[in-house]
């Protein structure tokens, strides 16, 4: 384990490993753990947050319990978004909508003709290393990624070559907190001599910039997602 202090009042319900917390479900919004989390993202660039049960905190102490990695390399990480990319633009998506719901998982969907669809779904760790590297890392922006703010970026193909499709200009994100996780909106930008169609943005529903909203309709379908899938016991697998 590594040296970090955790307040007298959290150590039987947190515990750190290899930049990582692990924090009891109803210790998440405590106002010490989220003072601790808020300190640690300052010392430690890739931070992550896993709730457990609390047996497994008392595991985790004693290094009993196998912890697992579940993290992407960053080449890995690249090859993600760039296949999310092309299979957006393969099918002419005016949108890319990335939601990571609160320690459970990533929904990915994309927007075609105005009609939302189901690409894939990774895992809670996978969403979240791709969203902050596709902000961080190759978009151009004013601030670093900063998970519970609302912010907003553009990739352009000049500057990114080979990351984007060929028939894609530019694409514009706009990223922030929702209900129980975060969104990411990519909104691709084709060139002007692309032979595809796309919708009118009037008619395609955007984000609420604004007022920093996520479209109701996509956390809907993604919820009538989540019911099937506990129904069914299927789990998509990002990139199946």
């Amino acid at each position: 384990m590594s040296d970090i202090e955790i307040p007298q009042e959290l150590k039987s319900a947190v515990k750190f490993n290899n930049n990582k917390l692990y924090v009891i479900a109803n210790y998440r919004a405590h106002s010490l753990f989220l003072s601790l989390e808020s300190r640690l993202k300052k010392q430690i660039e890739n931070l992550t947050v896993e709730i457990v049960p609390a047996e497994d905190i008392i595991k985790i102490e004693s290094g009993l319990l196998a912890l697992k990695d579940n993290s992407l390399t960053d080449e890995r990480i690249i090859n993600t978004y760039k296949k999310i990319f092309e299979s957006a633009a393969s099918v002419s998506a005016s949108d890319i909508h990335i939601l990571k719901f609160n320690e459970l998982y990533t929904d990915i969907f994309f927007r075609t003709d105005g009609k939302l669809s189901k690409y894939s779904q990774a895992t809670y760790q996978e969403g979240e290393q791709i969203m902050r590297s596709i902000y961080q890392n190759i978009s151009m922006s004013d601030v670093s990624y900063i998970e519970n703010s609302y912010q907003a970026g553009q990739i352009h193909s000049f500057d990114r070559a080979g990351l984007l499709p060929e028939s894609v200009s530019s694409i514009r994100i706009q990223r922030g907190p929702m209900m129980n996780g975060h969104y990411m909106v990519l909104r691709l930008l084709y060139k002007e001599n692309s032979n595809k169609v796309h919708v009118n943005a009037a008619k395609i529903g955007q984000i609420l910039l604004d007022k920093k909203l996520i479209t109701q309709e996509v956390l809907n379908e993604s919820l009538k997602i989540q019911k099937e899938r506990k129904l069914k016991g299927k789990y998509i697998k990002l990139g199946d």
